[in-house]
């Protein structure tokens, strides 16, 4: 089951992708661990961005897959060797699903009728996103 947390979600519009959400590096990490069938390491998460983000120093991607545990967005397991296997505390789409939530409830003051009320209203906005 998918840990609940609480952590408070930027988010930025002007931004795409994971972006919107996460800096950059945050993001590039963030969609190789989701893509990852198993918890990953610094090394390999390092590894893989060589190939398709940027050289980055192992202590930078180490530093930033610590902040991304104390935001609980990752987790950090058992050692192999000398590194940690760190995991996605919820998958994407659930991730996905909470800053949907986060951002509705933002807007709308957590007022339920005024948000049916606008989705309501913008049928064809929510047909054209499906």
């Amino acid at each position: 089951m998918a840990k609940t947390t609480s952590t408070t979600i930027l988010f930025d519009p002007t931004k795409k992708g994971l972006e919107r959400t996460f800096g950059p590096l945050e993001a590039a990490i963030m969609r190789f661990v989701w893509s990852s069938s198993k918890p990953v390491t610094v090394d390999q998460v390092q590894e893989h961005l060589v190939s398709t983000y940027a050289r980055k120093k192992y202590t930078t991607i180490a530093s930033t897959m610590n902040r991304l545990c104390e935001k609980d967005i990752l987790e950090r397991d058992s050692r192999a060797g000398l590194s940690y296997y760190y995991h996605a505390v919820e998958k994407k789409r659930d991730y996905e699903m909470r800053v949907v939530r986060s951002v509705l409830k933002s807007l709308f003051d957590e007022d339920l009728d005024d948000l049916t009320e606008v989705l309501t209203e913008h049928k064809e906005l929510v047909a054209q996103m499906r």
